[in-house]
Parts: C-alpha cells; structure tokens; sequence
C-alpha cells in the first residue's frame, strides 16, 4: 500500500479469516522532480542543463555535481538529484551541437574578361545564391555583388559576399604575317582609347611599316587589362631599271640593259635576256620581275642616223716652201684640224720634214660626226727635183691585202732609200740599198688595215705613193 500523506493511519493485518486493525502514524517524505526537458539540438555555443530541486546534491554524467552544467558537445547527458531526506530523481536528455557551414567566397575581385567560380563546400547542404541559384557553385560573368546562404540538414545557417568586378578583356589582332613590293603597311592595334607601346617605341594607335621586320605592340586599357600581338612584316624591293632618256644614235646598233642579274625578262621585242641589241628605229620596253615577284618596267625611244660618209683628198707631198693649198672635204662644211691647218688652207712653211695627219670632221644635220684622216708628206725641196718624172715605179696590187711588190726598174743599179708610213704618221718599214733587183716586195700584211704612205728617195729624186691595204 502507499501512503499519500503524513499522519495516523490504521492498517489491517492478517489473513481473509480473521484480520486486526492496527494504527500507526506515517511519514510521507518529498521526493526531488528533475527534468532537463525535451532532446535538444542547436547551432554551435552552449546549452546551460538545469536540474533543479535547490539545495539538493547533484551526480551529473560528466562528473559535475552542480546544479547546472553547460553542454557544448554533442552526446547524452544525465543527472541524479538527491534530498536531504535521501529521496532521488533522474532525468537524461540528448544535445547535438551542430557547427554552422563554412561559407567562404575569398576576398573581392577584379579581372580582365573571362569568369569567375564561386564555390562553397559541402554539398549535402543546401544553397541559395542572391540571383536565385540553389547549385553549391556559381559562374559570374559580369560586375556585381554575389551573395550566397548555406543551410546545413540541422538548420544552421550562414551568409558571405564578394564584389565581382570584370572589366572588358583586351583583344589586339595586328594582321597576318604579310610580305609586299615596296611601300608600307599600316598596322591597326584597334581598341581606340587605349594606351600602346609598340617595338619601334611608338604610342599611338597606327603605325607604318616600311622595312622587314617583327612588329609588336602592347595595348592597356584604363581598367589595366592588356594585350599584346605581333606579325612578321617583310618589304620586298622593286627592281630598279634605267634603260637611259630618249635618245637619237649615229651609228647601226646599241645595246640595252635592264640590269638586276638572276631576274626574268619580257622586252616588247619578246626577247627574254638581260639585255638586247636595237638596231631599229622605235620604243623599246622591258618588264622586270624580281625573284621575290616584284615587277618594274621602264620604255626608251631610240632613235637610229647613219653615219655620214665623210672624205677628202690631199697631195701626197708638198715642198716646205710651198704656198698654202686649199683644203675641201664632202660633205663641205665639216671642219680641218692637224699641224699647219688653218680654216681650210695647209701651209707646209715652219713645218720639218715629213708627214703630216690631216683630220676632216664633220657633223651631219643629226648630230652625227665623222672624221676623215689623210696624210701629206712635207719635203725638204732644195737641191731634190720633186716627183722627177725621171723616177717611174710601178706599184701592184694596190688595194692589197698586205704584200705589195714595187717595180723599180727604172733605177736599176741605183742607190734606193724606200720608206713607209702608217695612217699615223709612223715609219714601218725603212730600207736602204743598191737596185740590183728590179722588183721588191713589201710585206704589210702583219699591219692593220688602212692607207700606207711609200717614199722612194734615189740620186736626190724624191718620190711618194700611197698604198692601200684591205
């Protein structure tokens, strides 16, 4: 039986026969009431566990024996209270401290194009970014501020941000690597308002290009985004052809040329050389390509005069103290020139003896100029009968081609001098003897071509005749 209350109380004892009351007095003692209440679970900190009943004594799970305790970890936690009076009670109650997620977006940030990855961890929690985003990560294409709360399974919840800022990235495309003939290329680092700094050291925007060379540039934004391109510039020389002004010629050909060895040819005779002979009247041209693909062309009108055919005769000798002769050329109206001339007269007078060159210039209506040559030989005349009909002498074949035979019969057993005289004046072939040979040759076949003076001089008879040889 139990007892409620304290006070007397009668009980009865014995079996269901026969029983007999018995009062006694009772004493109902308190018994202590601990509740620590309901299993508990929170964010992080404490949870302060009260188990009441002042004044009692206290045997907690953990070893405490205050009345209360603070429970920062997760586990089971008990207690026992026990009265003066020795009456107990016991409660025990679950507490799960749950950390709060770490949410962590890094610091603020600037950059230049691209994305940027904003992540938080743990994905068994849930996500809600300030654009609506439930995903554990977020890609951030444009300026602004991103947000974002984590909530763990339990609840527990957490909050960060980060200023994102992209500023527009820097794009430069100079151009493909580019090779041309001659002038320049204009390189365009676009993005006007920027700042460049280009290889040559230039600052602006453009430049241009005339020699080969690499070219790169560097161009920075205001935000101090850069960029930077480079390309391969190649200027290939055109080839430089002169084939001379306009021109009139005095004479039958003249020979051209386009110049650049190793490149091709068209002349507009459709030869395909270097160079070419014009012979004709009439405009020449030529195009020039180089190996690299360059072309030039150049023109020239050439203009073709024959020569005029210029002659004059002289004396073959003249005495020392002789007049002046006349001088006369074809076509008239050229011009005499040698030792004695003066205008158009010869005078032998101050002159030693020997031959004299004799030119006869004379420049046509074109321009073009001939000279004529002859020779005259001056003689000393006192005491020498001049061209003595006494002295006769055969000379064959004249024209020759260089051996002339000299029929001298007329002097037979007479002393001989025989000399002759080149178109210049030049003694080359000097003889000296009696004439006991009516004929005697004269090889001139070793000499050039042209007109030869022979003196015979013999018992102080003087001679002269001219040879031609061919």
């Amino acid at each position: 039986m139990g007892f409620q209350n304290t006070g007397l109380s009668t009980v009865f004892q014995g079996g269901s026969c026969s029983s007999s009351r018995v009062s006694a007095y009772v004493s109902v003692l308190p018994t202590p009431h601990v509740d620590l209440g309901a299993d508990t679970t929170q964010c992080e900190g404490t949870i302060v566990l009260d188990a009441q009943n002042a004044g009692d004594t206290y045997v907690w799970s953990t070893g405490a024996t205050s009345q209360t305790i603070i429970a920062d970890t997760l586990g089971t936690y008990s207690v026992t209270a026990t009265a003066a009076n020795g009456c107990t009670d016991a409660d025990a109650i679950n507490v799960n401290i749950v950390p709060y997620p770490t949410v962590n977006l890094g610091n603020d940030t600037a950059q230049c194009g691209g994305v940027v990855i904003l992540s938080t961890s743990n994905a068994s929690n849930t996500f809600h970014w300030n654009n609506g985003s439930s995903l554990p990560f977020l890609t951030v294409v444009a300026t602004g501020t991103y947000s974002v709360t984590v909530t763990t399974p339990e609840g527990c919840k957490r909050t960060d941000s980060v200023d994102i800022t992209i500023n527009p990235a820097v794009s430069v495309v100079l151009r493909d690597d580019t090779a041309q003939c001659g002038g320049s290329v204009l390189l365009d680092a676009g993005n006007a308002g920027n700042n460049y700094s280009w290889s040559t050291g230039a600052t602006t925007q453009t430049i241009s290009a005339a020699q080969t060379g690499t070219y790169s540039v560097v161009v920075t934004s205001p935000d101090n985004c850069s960029a930077t391109d480079s390309v391969n510039i190649t200027i290939h020389a055109f080839p430089v052809i002169n084939l001379g002004t306009d021109t009139s010629i005095c004479g039958v050909s003249k020979t051209l040329d386009a110049g650049n060895p190793g490149s091709t040819y068209l002349w507009s005779t459709a030869e395909t050389g270097q160079t070419i002979v014009a012979d004709t009247t009439g405009t020449y041209s030529v195009m020039v390509s180089s190996s690299a693909g360059c072309e030039s062309s150049d023109t020239v009108t050439l203009t073709f005069h024959t020569n005029p055919s210029v002659s004059f005769n002289v004396a073959d000798t003249i005495c020392n103290n002789a007049s002046p002769i006349s001088l006369s050329g074809q076509p008239a109206g050229g011009v005499f020139s040698g030792n004695g001339v003066s205008g158009n007269n010869f005078n032998p007078s101050g002159l030693g003896a020997g031959f004299q060159s004799l030119v006869y210039s004379y420049t046509d209506g074109n321009g073009c100029s001939v000279n004529a040559t002859d020779s005259i030989e001056v003689v000393i005349c006192t005491g020498i009968s001049e061209a003595s009909a006494n002295l006769s002498v055969a000379i064959y074949p004249n024209p020759s081609t260089g051996q002339v035979f000299v029929d001298l019969t007329s002097l037979s057993g007479k002393a001989v001098t025989m000399q002759v005289y080149s178109p210049e004046g030049k003694l080359v072939v000097h003889s000296s003897f009696e004439a006991d040979k009516n004929i005697r040759l004269i090889d001139l076949s070793n000499q050039a071509q042209g007109l030869y003076l022979i003196k015979i001089v013999s018992n102080h008879l003087a001679l002269t005749k001219r040879i031609v040889v061919q």
